[in-house]
């Protein structure tokens, strides 16, 4: 899925999607989904949201 600069998946929609903004759209899908959603589909990004939780969380 991203094996380098030009397969990430934004790289690939911007290929397909004239006009898409990654800061812009993918916040936007982002909210749409929600981040329950996004966790369960993307262990690689739960694991990074849960350790940045834990560091939050032991700071007090």
């Amino acid at each position: 899925m991203n094996e380098g600069p030009t397969t990430a998946p934004s790289k690939r929609i911007i290929k397909c999607c004239f006009g898409y903004e990654k800061p812009l759209h993918g916040s936007l899908i982002a909210m749409d989904i929600g981040l329950d959603t996004i966790r369960q589909q993307c262990q690689h990004f739960n694991k990074w949201l849960t350790r940045l939780e834990n560091i939050s969380s032991s700071n007090g």
